[in-house]
């Protein structure tokens, strides 16, 4: 991906950031509690929460990364993208509460993901050190997808995907059948349940 993709990955999930954070601590104390029953390697178990709290650190880091940044921006160029990621308003809503046409928010939102890239790179977010970070994270290969697929530039319509989703809750559940035979723990480190549960909650 570009650092323009990137940088609009990073703003497309940044509402999803907390609730999937939550939902790590949640896989976490669910792996704690079962391990006394676990009939793995207690090594593998704490290496999997382990894994669990790198991931939440990087989440965190991409939250503070955006609010930092937003900052950094021009007041108009803020005031846009935090009503068209933020706020999820419509280019058309944008255009009502700013007291624009709708081509100036077009417009205006392509200057500020550029100034919003530029001082990523500036700050030592490249588009090298994001691909390092986060380029095998879920929730941003999601986040990701849907930039490149979208001509909204990454309004995640979550409704619409339902259907695509549902084959993975399916995937999902049958392994939760079966780690719960094997008295185990659910593993939510690669990201699916994870991604279910962030889809759940914001329904």
């Amino acid at each position: 991906m570009n650092q323009d993709t990137w940088s609009k990955s990073l703003l497309v999930g940044y509402n999803y950031l907390p609730i999937v954070a939550k939902c790590i601590d949640a896989s976490n104390m669910q792996m704690a509690l079962g391990s006394f029953s676990y009939q793995g390697n207690a090594i593998d178990l704490m290496e999997k929460m382990i894994a669990n709290n790198k991931r939440k650190r990087a989440l965190i880091n991409a939250k503070v990364i955006v609010d930092t940044t937003l900052e950094m921006l021009k007041e108009r160029n803020r005031e846009v993208l935090r009503l068209r990621y933020i706020k999820r308003k419509s280019f058309e809503q944008i255009a009502a509460i700013m007291n624009i046409c709708p081509r100036s928010v077009f417009r205006w939102h392509d200057v500020a993901i550029k100034q919003f890239s530029s001082m990523c790179i500036l700050r030592g977010y490249d588009e090298k050190w994001m691909e390092d970070n986060y380029a095998h994270d879920s929730l941003f290969e999601r986040c990701a997808l849907r930039c490149q697929q979208d001509n909204e530039y990454g309004q995640i319509d979550v409704k619409s995907n339902k259907e695509k989703f549902g084959s993975i809750k399916a995937r999902h559940d049958s392994r939760t059948k079966l780690n719960a035979k094997r008295e185990a723990p659910v593993d939510s480190v690669g990201g699916v349940s994870l991604t279910v549960e962030l889809l759940r909650k914001a329904n």
